[in-house]
């Protein structure tokens, strides 16, 4: 059985980052050995202090090509290097070529990209022969020059029901930027009020909001503020499959978003609703008819939203298919191009 080398360039909170931590403890759950490698250390980071909570304990790499190459030609038995984001990505496979591990990467980004970003992706394309390719959403695997195969996100299951009352609270939960639709969710918290309607923002940025808006900045932990929530609101302009929405369904929240991405697959009316890109007049709607449902009725769609996670995106599927790869993935002959030099 090879071990898993999960690799990424990660100091914030995101999806990647929530990803990598659910993959390394559903790995760990099924017994399959497994390591979580970041190219930089970033100490005291977001990232390194939830993996902290989380008891993971990553290799930090100090942005060094070589030592990279080294750990790889080291590592005793089979491996396989697990790239995730585009910087990860790039050094992943060049490594893995001259180390002989085999590789694979899984794109996460459905989001436009400018500047050194849309260099950073139009390199990670190229070299996506190398290995193999996966990807979070259909849109994402389309936009790649090579056959990805589409895997479902999944959260870490922690669930805790929400006991609605009187007050409605409506989350938006990541960065505050236009991809994301900050400016859409200011629009919607002045378009649907009423005295016991409160609106939240949890994440960096966003610091231009109005005053209707709770800003609680970034969080380690945001399982200790979903049961306090009864809605997420997403009106996204672009997304690939967002884990704010599988974690937030998982914890009994009701999901209201734009049709982008690969959202369409998990949402719909019965869990909260799914709107044409861009109409807020159809999600304003929904929301002010959600906020005026009896508590009974916000909590039963809540329940739907938690069984549904459990049963449907519960990640047995995506194991299934990434542990295959693992195993049938063929190395080549190490220590590789450069293994002698590396190893004297």
């Amino acid at each position: 059985m090879p071990t898993t080398i999960l690799f990424a360039d990660a100091r914030a909170l995101g999806g990647i980052e929530s990803h990598l931590i659910a993959l390394h403890q559903s790995l760990k759950a099924r017994n399959r050995p497994v390591e979580l490698w970041l190219w930089q250390r970033y100490d005291p980071s977001p990232f390194t202090l939830q993996l902290k909570s989380h008891g993971i304990l990553p290799k930090c790499l100090d942005g060094n090509f070589r030592v990279l190459l080294s750990q790889l030609a080291r590592m005793p038995g089979p491996i396989v290097l697990h790239t995730h984001g585009y910087k990860a990505g790039i050094i992943g496979r060049l490594a893995a070529v001259l180390s002989g591990t085999p590789v694979c990467a899984t794109h996460h980004s459905g989001e436009a990209v400018t500047g050194r970003l849309r260099v950073y992706r139009w390199l990670d394309q190229a070299l996506a022969p190398i290995g193999g390719n996966f990807a979070v959403s259909t849109q994402i695997a389309e936009r790649l020059s090579v056959n990805a195969r589409v895997i479902s996100n999944f959260p870490v299951a922690q669930h805790r029901q929400r006991m609605p009352d009187d007050q409605i609270h409506f989350a938006f939960v990541g960065r505050g930027c236009r991809d994301k639709g900050i400016d859409r969710y200011e629009q919607l918290s002045q378009t649907v009020t009423a005295a016991n309607l409160h609106w939240h923002h949890f994440g960096a940025g966003g610091d231009a909001l109005g005053n209707g808006i709770v800003r609680h900045g970034p969080q380690l932990n945001m399982q200790a503020h979903y049961p306090k929530l009864d809605a997420l609101i997403l009106p996204s302009r672009h997304e690939g499959l967002p884990m704010a929405a599988l974690e937030a369904m998982d914890a009994g929240l009701a999901v209201f978003a734009f049709d982008v991405g690969d959202l369409g697959r998990l949402v719909d009316d019965q869990v909260g609703g799914l709107f044409p890109a861009g109409d807020l007049n159809a999600m304003a709607t929904a929301l002010a008819q959600f906020a005026q449902r009896p508590r009974a009725a916000r909590a039963q769609i809540g329940k739907a939203a938690h069984r549904r996670i459990r049963t449907d995106w519960n990640g047995d599927d995506t194991l299934d298919t990434l542990c295959d790869y693992y195993d049938r993935a063929t190395a080549p002959a190490r220590p590789g191009v450069f293994g002698k030099w590396l190893k004297g």
